[in-house]
């Protein structure tokens, strides 16, 4: 306890579950309001693999309409996550509230670079090769659908003969609240 409140250090995903156990409280009620989850114990579970990693912030991400694609580093933020992440996930401030409540406008997203997604995985996808955009996935029948959670935004339908590349998949997002 004196590590997480005097030095100021990030506890593990064990540490919380055992301080909320104490308190009787719901480890993920911490994280009221928030996208992001505390680790669950399991046999793939090692949070000796986790440790504090640099992030590039390369920019913004729009969560609306789909809007030209400008990458470059802004800064850096630091995220609690597998030490296997660094160098594989990037992270952009989200613009917009096509994904709210589930992300939303002010919040910075950690994307993991990939290719390809499965159905419901939320996106970073690039689209008519400059169109950057954030949204959940569907693939079916031939035919990609980028969907909103803020049901006020069309889907996106992408069909096969159009431009279309996953970037990242979203692995959590944080909120600043000061």
């Amino acid at each position: 306890m004196y590590g997480i409140v005097k030095e100021n250090k990030m506890p593990s995903g064990n540490t919380l579950r055992k301080l909320c156990a104490g308190l009787g409280l719901d480890p993920n009620s911490l994280l009221k309001e928030s996208t992001a989850s505390i680790p669950t114990t399991s046999a793939t579970y090692h949070p000796e693999n986790e440790s504090i990693i640099k992030v590039p912030v390369v920019g913004e991400i729009h969560a609306g309409h789909p809007v030209v694609a400008d990458e470059s580093i802004q800064r850096y933020t630091y995220v609690y996550a597998e030490k296997s992440l660094e160098g594989h996930v990037f992270a952009l401030e989200v613009k917009g509230d096509s994904m709210s409540p589930d992300i939303r406008a002010g919040e910075t997203c950690v994307v993991k670079k990939e290719i390809t997604a499965e159905n419901g995985n939320i996106v970073v996808a690039l689209v008519n090769h400059e169109e950057v955009v954030i949204r959940k996935f569907h693939h079916s029948n031939g035919t990609i659908i980028l969907s909103a959670v803020n049901q006020d935004y069309p889907p996106i339908l992408i069909k096969e003969n159009e431009q279309f590349r996953i970037v990242g998949v979203v692995i959590f997002c944080q909120r600043r609240f000061v």
